[in-house]
């Protein structure tokens, strides 16, 4: 988004530590119980993306595996700042993330957080993204509204390049 020269912004909308729902537990390795943010990405103050995201709630205890790097994940950095950078700075740096994007609709909840009527078209983009060890760490669902994303793909026999295009007129 930066990149495309928007001023981004985050609101955070919850955060808290709950038991992981059963798929989310599944991906992330059976954490139990995970740490869930549920943040409003705003691209010159217009909401773009509402992003749900889950962390095995062990990073943020003085006993998890980040307790070998200064100090644990702290729940307002990670809630204001993006979630990859935190990571690294504490030596859990993110290599690889595996995502799927699907067609839902604006659910009631999410219509509301984005300023947009429930049922409308969106994407759905769920990523786990893992360190070099391997270790799945971060379980991400954004709900991008249909009227402000364009997904473009460049294919050619050794690659394949996907870039997001977003808009803030609605």
């Amino acid at each position: 988004l930066a990149g495309q020269g928007a001023r981004i912004s985050t609101r955070l909308l919850a955060a808290g530590i709950v038991t992981a729902p059963e798929e989310v537990d599944a991906r992330l390795g059976g954490p139990g119980e995970v740490l869930r943010l549920r943040r409003l990405r705003l691209a010159d103050g217009q909401p773009l993306i509402v992003q749900t995201s889950y962390l095995p709630a062990e990073l943020t205890r003085a006993d998890g595996p980040g307790a070998d790097s200064p100090g644990t994940l702290d729940v307002d950095e990670l809630a204001q700042r993006g979630l990859y950078t935190v990571l690294a700075e504490h030596g859990l740096a993110i290599t690889r993330a595996a995502e799927t994007i699907t067609p839902v609709l604006l659910d009631l909840a999410d219509a509301a957080d984005l300023g947009r009527p429930a049922g409308r078209p969106a994407l759905l983009s769920h990523r786990v993204s893992f360190t070099a060890a391997g270790l799945p760490i971060l379980d991400d669902h954004a709900v991008l509204p249909g009227d402000s994303v364009a997904i473009t793909a460049n294919r050619s026999t050794e690659r394949l390049e996907v870039q997001y295009t977003l808009h803030t007129g609605h």
